[in-house]
């Protein structure tokens, strides 16, 4: 019985673990698609002024 307690706490520490690691894959892509999206601004803009040069 008590090897089934034993069994039952390390999994949920386990859980615990992986629940911790998908929280932080969370927050690392969210950090990542806000880069993504500056970048694309950036270059959204560039492309912008640079249509403005050319349709002077």
């Amino acid at each position: 019985m008590f090897k089934f307690y034993a069994a039952l706490k390390q999994r949920k520490l386990e859980n615990k673990q992986f629940d911790r690691q998908v929280a932080n894959e969370i927050e690392k892509n969210k950090k990542l698609a806000a880069e993504i999206d500056q970048r694309a601004a950036a270059i959204r803009k560039h492309v912008e002024d640079r249509m403005n040069i050319y349709s002077k």
